[in-house]
């Protein structure tokens, strides 16, 4: 019998190995080695103090290193690059750490000749602790990024490519990890009240009392709110310091509103300042009742466009003045929202925060299928030793971007197939940040997701308005003015290709009302009137009558001017819940509220 079996064996073994060749990815790998947890960005500034306006020594420095790059060897599957920089005396006794932007493939980082880490999720910036690798004057970096891993499997093809900026993050010993907010609306949304957790940590053996001061700031950069506490950390420890402010009429954020607020931190030890630094908020709330989406408790149609259709919104090199210029185009030609394929750069989410435009976030896992195939190895999103490259990646997206208020709802990947890591992704999303929708357009009507968003629907599903979520399609390619199907609460345009801002222009512009009419501040009776004619309107008369239960309540008229490509705010009365308000403007543009709440 044991004969047998080892015959069997013997004849079996080369169909294993062979099967094991086609489906390689049933052993577990590391994603990543020495790199810091994921934490929200958050920028440091300076305080000026004493007559003579000398500048505060904060102790963090967080600025790009001016490298000059030395090509070591470049290949077709990989880049071996080094440079030079300065570490002062000051930064010795404190933790310093380099920030990667966007690679692409696995990125390795050796300094002065040592292995600091690496990683493998080649679009989330990364910090590595280079503390005990640096040392003091001049230090030498290289970085190896390589396309050929197998971690490539669960990432869109792409070239070699390194975003051009290094940052230096210098922190003391005690510092702050990260910054928590948490916003909370009363029912009519007006009133908010804001919680903010600061995660301290210290490197230290003896124990230590900090002072924390925070400062909330209005948009008009008025001081609304402050408060300082103390906190006492012993050897190696992390705690939590808590903040909380009552805002009263707040000044909400929206795509048509983009009012931010900034809060400032000041972090004093042994009676002298050690860190400083400033994060925006917004306060906007994002939910899901029925089959709609609201933010700030109204409906919202997402006008929306992928941002692989426009080169410049992914590209790494994009000048920050030219993504601003683009992302401020965009808006003008009508679009409020933008899905990523992928993680994108800082800069890109602090546009969108400042212009004014909803963002579909999505995290780094694409396999270049949408395998149907549930079966256990099917797909890559169900074979089990991925699971924590599934999750890791998905949750590491959402902590790097949880302070962000553009960011509306998380996108566990594209074109990655559906099955157990997604499910355990989605679980380990809603487990890290319940205030936004967790979406994924490769899960179809499954739990998974939160909205239904179909890749390229047909219009027989367009028409279909039975949807327990809001339907809201990944990709669609219409010319005309596809974000006003009935069943739909907006879509995000997709070509193939690329397209240039000149194109988009072309078509899309001739989409948009002359005339757009939008409804702001219900409680303050504001309306916002755009002009999108191609010339100025003068002696512009607005109309609005309320009407409950069909019984006209009130109307108004007001005269305005409206100039060219501009929007006007009109101040009417309040109205009150349920009442329907039907807006005119010249006689000819009109648009009606319904059921206001």
């Amino acid at each position: 019998m044991k004969q047998l079996f080892i015959l069997i064996l013997a004849f079996a073994a080369p169909i294993i190995s062979q099967a094991q060749q086609k489906n390689p990815f049933n052993a577990p790998f590391t994603d990543a080695q020495n790199i810091e947890s994921s934490r929200s960005e958050f920028l440091t500034y300076r305080k000026t103090s004493g007559t003579k306006g000398s500048p505060i020594d904060t102790t963090l420095s967080f600025s790009p290193l001016q490298l000059k790059w030395d090509t070591l060897n470049n290949t077709n599957t990989s880049i071996d690059v080094s440079s030079k920089f300065i570490i002062p005396f000051e930064y010795m006794d404190k933790s310093m750490y380099l920030k990667l932007g966007a690679t692409s493939g696995k990125t390795t980082l050796f300094v002065n000749d040592s292995l600091v880490g690496f990683r493998l999720d080649s679009r989330l910036p990364v910090e590595f602790n280079i503390t005990k690798y640096a040392q003091r004057g001049m230090n030498e970096l290289r970085l190896v990024t390589e396309n050929v891993h197998v971690a490539n499997q669960i990432e869109a093809p792409t070239q070699l490519n390194v975003e051009p900026k290094l940052y230096l993050f210098v922190q003391p010993k005690i510092r702050v990890k990260d910054i928590l907010t948490k916003i909370n609306f009363e029912p009519t949304f007006t009133n908010s009240l804001l919680e903010i957790a600061l995660l301290i940590k210290t490197e230290l053996i003896n124990e230590h009392t900090v002072t924390v001061y925070y400062d909330l700031f209005d948009p008009q950069g008025n001081l609304v709110n402050q408060e300082f506490k103390d906190i006492s950390l012993g050897m190696y420890k992390q705690d939590t310091v808590r903040f909380t402010a009552s805002i009263d009429s707040v000044q909400k954020w929206s795509a048509n509103n983009p009012n931010l607020y900034t809060v400032k931190f000041r972090v004093q030890r042994e009676g002298r300042f050690t860190e400083f630094f400033e994060a925006p908020v917004g306060f906007r709330k994002v939910e899901i009742i029925g089959d709609m989406l609201l933010i700030n408790g109204q409906a919202e149609v997402l006008r929306g466009i992928n941002a692989d259709v426009l080169a410049e919104l992914i590209d790494v090199h994009t000048p920050y003045s030219v993504l601003e210029q683009r992302l401020r185009e965009l808006k003008d030609i009508g679009f409020n929202a933008i899905r990523t394929p992928f993680p994108l750069k800082s800069e890109f989410y602090a546009l969108c925060n400042e212009v004014g435009i909803y963002v579909v976030e999505t995290a780094n896992l694409n396999t270049g299928t949408k395998s149907k195939k549930l079966f256990k190895g099917g797909t890559l999103a169900n074979v089990p030793a991925w699971e924590d490259i599934f999750t890791g990646r998905v949750v590491n997206t959402i902590l790097r971007g949880k302070a962000q208020p553009s960011i509306i709802a998380w996108s566990m990947g594209g074109n990655a197939g559906n099955g157990y890591n997604m499910y355990a992704a989605h679980l380990a999303a809603k487990k890290t940040d319940d205030s936004r929708p967790i979406v994924y357009d490769g899960a179809g009507k499954e739990w998974n997701s939160e909205l239904f968003m179909p890749i390229y629907p047909i219009d027989k599903t367009l028409q279909s308005g039975s949807n327990l979520v809001p339907f809201v399609p990944a990709r669609l390619e219409f010319e005309g003015d596809f974000f006003a199907s009935p069943v739909v609460q907006g879509a995000f345009y997709s070509q193939a290709g690329v397209a240039t801002i000149d194109e988009l222009k072309a078509k899309f512009a001739k989409t948009l009302p002359e005339v757009l009419i939008e409804l702001v501040d219900r409680k303050k009776g504001i309306i916002e009137i755009t002009n999108n004619t191609g010339a100025a309107m003068t002696n512009v008369v607005v109309t609005s009558k309320v009407y409950r239960k069909d019984a006209l309540k009130y109307e108004f008229s007001k005269e305005i001017n409206l100039p060219s490509q501009s929007k006007v705010a009109v101040t009417l009365r309040k109205i009150a819940d349920n009442q329907e308000l039907t807006v005119c403007v010249n006689g000819v543009y009109e648009k009606l509220f319904n059921n206001i709440k």
